[in-house]
């Protein structure tokens, strides 16, 4: 699902910045959903650079910074470096 999409007590939810145990891990760039439950599983996240692939994070216990237009998932810095390979494509061929 896009972010285009997906509307955050009233505000797109398009360019929010991606946060985890207090670091910036890049920006949203969709959401995986699963279909069966409705629910939100996976955020979808680039972090900037040239050579930054989109990646997988998980979505546990959000917390949405309007000010600072972010997005804090409560996932271990240690869980996010585990999952550092794990891509959308990845996941969809698994």
């Amino acid at each position: 699902m896009e972010p285009d999409d997906v509307v955050i007590a009233g505000l797109p939810s398009t360019g929010l910045i991606i946060r985890a145990g207090g670091k910036t891990l890049g920006r949203l760039r969709g959401f995986i959903v699963d279909g069966a439950h409705a629910h939100i599983r996976f955020l979808v996240v680039r972090a900037s650079g040239l050579f930054s692939k989109a990646r997988l994070v998980p979505f546990a216990d959000p917390r949405v910074d309007f000010e600072q237009r972010a997005i804090d998932v409560d996932v271990d810095p240690h869980v996010v470096w585990q999952l550092r390979n794990l891509t959308p494509e990845r996941l969809l061929t698994a």
